[in-house]
């Protein structure tokens, strides 16, 4: 299935969450994104975030506030982000280690330099997952 929220293009294959993001991530934008993640894990017990940056990517700050509080109640069961440069990987790293700090139930998140590579780290973590 495929979406759009706001201009980002989002792809949902069973609990894997693709979403193209170029440009500013605005607050309601991520809030539907998220609303999104938390019905997909709802409903199938797990869900997979691949992140692809494309060009002008980036959180405001009101965006990565909901973040860090939504990742206070919610889980993802893997995330990775394909794309981005070192600098926003050192931010992204800081603010996970942050909100996990805080009692955040967020996890790790894993960066890769292509969606392909992406990808493949979320079907060796299926396997590694696997009842």
């Amino acid at each position: 299935m495929e979406t759009r929220i706001g201009p980002h293009r989002i792809t949902i294959e069973e609990d894997v969450i693709t979403a193209y993001v170029s440009g500013p991530w605005l607050l309601a934008e991520i809030t539907e994104f998220l609303q999104l993640c938390t019905k997909t894990r709802e409903r199938l017990g797990s869900v997979y975030l691949i992140t692809v940056v494309g060009p002008g990517y980036h959180l405001p700050p009101d965006s990565r506030k909901y973040i860090g509080d939504w990742s206070r109640s919610h889980a993802v069961t893997g995330n990775v982000v394909a794309g981005a440069p070192f600098a926003m990987r050192a931010l992204i790293g800081i603010i996970a280690r942050a909100s996990k700090m805080i009692g955040a139930k967020t996890s790790e998140v894993e960066f890769t330099a292509t969606e392909a590579e992406a990808r493949a780290w979320v079907a060796q973590r299926k396997l590694s997952h696997r009842p």
